[in-house]
């Protein structure tokens, strides 16, 4: 039976919510991060029907005061940064349909726009234990330029593992000038 039953790292749940990570160029100044971001959001509005959307809602980069860092998952990492939340309407068509349909419309319109998705329903956060994807591999060396390498080819591995989507790397390893 196990031939025919599949498998899957998590099991799926539909509840109607989308969470896009979207991270601009290093360097992008706010001001130019939140007219990428009503880009982006204006372009999810045409993939997906005004039947299906009820809600987007925008957070770009870290909050003011530290102490709010405690009730995020970490993953903004600057003014370049944010999420896109989106809930979907009664009735939608299945959500991992139109997270496929973004992920492919996204990254052919926004090519230097790093794009992935996140957890976005309760109990899938929950199964994740709060890390903000499935899976997580942490890469640590004191050769910056070594690991740098070695991040590119793991990333470049992994992405060719069947079933695994939006492979990145976290950190931003782009050298101020």
């Amino acid at each position: 039976m196990f031939l025919f039953v599949g498998t899957d790292f998590f099991p799926g749940v539909d509840a109607g919510l989308i969470q896009l990570h979207v991270r601009t160029p290093a360097r992008t100044r706010v001001e130019r991060t939140e007219q990428i971001f009503q880009a982006i959001e204006d372009n999810i509005r045409k993939e997906i029907p005004a039947a299906d959307l009820h809600l987007i809602l925008d957070n770009i980069g870290l909050p003011a005061r530290t102490y709010n860092l405690a009730f995020t998952d970490g993953s903004t990492i600057g003014v370049n940064d944010g999420v896109i939340q989106i809930e979907l309407a009664e009735g939608h068509a299945p959500t991992a349909d139109i997270i496929k349909k973004l992920r492919a419309e996204l990254a052919h319109a926004f090519p230097d726009v790093l794009f992935y998705f996140q957890p976005a329903d309760l109990v899938t956060q929950v199964l994740n234990f709060g890390v903000p994807t499935q899976i997580d591999v942490q890469l640590q060396g004191q050769d910056r330029e070594g690991n740098k390498e070695t991040a590119a080819l793991l990333q470049q591995k992994l992405a060719n593992v069947p079933g695994l989507v939006d492979v990145h790397v976290q950190q931003e390893l782009t050298h101020r000038k």
